[in-house]
């Protein structure tokens, strides 16, 4: 009787996994399913092509743009950190009239009106916080293990091999 039991029971187990496996396989889309109304319009528009009349027909009228290498774009996100230290080690007036006019794109005016100060004052302020930035980032350039002052030499002799 115990032979019959797991018998039983192996039958039922068979049965219960058919049916979560069927249930998973209702539950898969093909690709093709998802790809909507649009299904047949072209990836890339046809019009960055070659007519067909052109001796290089097919081929690309204009290359697509190349991406932006990943050195020089973790070169930038290093560079917008130094200046984001740099940005928090001003004074505090400077801090504020730096960020509200470069960051938030405030005008003088409207920085002049929200901290009630004079137009001289606000232009002296804002010079000196973005000087300090400046130095902060010529020193971060001019860093001689830095990858940045790597690529700043690099730019230079590419400038003066062209000059």
């Amino acid at each position: 009787m115990s032979g019959a039991r797991r018998s039983a029971h192996g039958c039922s187990r068979s049965s219960s996994t058919r049916r979560r496996r069927t249930a998973r396989a209702s539950r898969a889309l093909p690709l093709s399913s998802l790809a909507g109304d649009g299904a047949d319009e072209p990836a890339v528009d046809p019009d960055r092509f070659q007519s067909d009349e052109s001796p290089w027909a097919g081929y690309w009228a204009a290359p697509p743009r190349p991406w932006q290498k990943p050195e020089r774009r973790l070169l930038s996100l290093e560079a917008r950190e130094r200046l984001k230290a740099a940005l928090a080690e001003l004074p505090e007036r400077q801090r504020l009239i730096v960020a509200l006019r470069d960051i938030e794109g405030m005008s003088a005016e409207e920085v002049c009106t929200m901290l009630n100060l004079s137009q001289e004052n606000q232009r002296v302020l804002l010079h000196r916080g973005r000087s300090r930035l400046r130095a902060a980032l010529e020193q971060y350039v001019d860093e001689e293990d830095s990858p940045a002052a790597d690529l700043a030499a690099a730019a230079r002799d590419r400038a003066l091999a062209h000059a």
